[in-house]
């Protein structure tokens, strides 16, 4: 770095940034990082479309499937759309009722959304399927939803 004294003011050249590459014709017409290069283990966050958080927790007797998990989040992430403004987090369990016996609609799924404002609201549903009891409770956690938010625009 050269300073230079003009006067009473001293002029400094800035350097480039610290994370730039250097122009050079191996990396020519690649575009400059002022980012600092990602830490070893850590990886960044993919961007997320709204701030609603949704945590699926299962029992030891279901199995776990990641692309089941995901498209049920996107399903139940669809139903309470329009409260997304309102929901802070919604919990999903997902447990199996009669464990290895089988049986009619042995699985049971419990959702619990937190709502800014009011008290939580929690809905239960039990269905032959995963996607079914989750669907099935997203739904009754909806109609619930709009009960309680109902009362209170009849309040005010």
């Amino acid at each position: 770095m050269r300073s230079m004294v003009e006067g009473f003011f001293r002029v400094r050249k800035t350097p480039p940034p610290r994370f730039a590459r250097s122009p050079s014709p191996a990396n020519a017409g690649e575009e400059f990082s002022t980012e600092p290069p990602p830490l070893p283990g850590i990886h960044p966050m993919p961007a997320m479309e709204s701030a609603l958080f949704i945590q699926i927790h299962a029992d030891n007797q279901i199995d776990k499937d990641g692309e089941r998990d995901s498209r049920l989040e996107d399903q139940i992430r669809q139903r309470l759309a329009r409260f997304e403004g309102r929901i802070t987090d919604v919990e999903v369990h997902v447990s199996d009722v009669n464990g290895p016996r089988g049986g009619n609609a042995d699985l049971r799924c419990s959702i619990e959304a937190r709502v800014s404002g009011i008290a939580p609201v929690a809905a239960i549903d039990e269905g032959d399927t995963v996607d079914r009891a989750v669907i099935g409770a997203a739904k009754k956690v909806v109609r619930a939803l709009d009960h309680q938010l109902g009362k209170l625009a009849d309040r005010r």
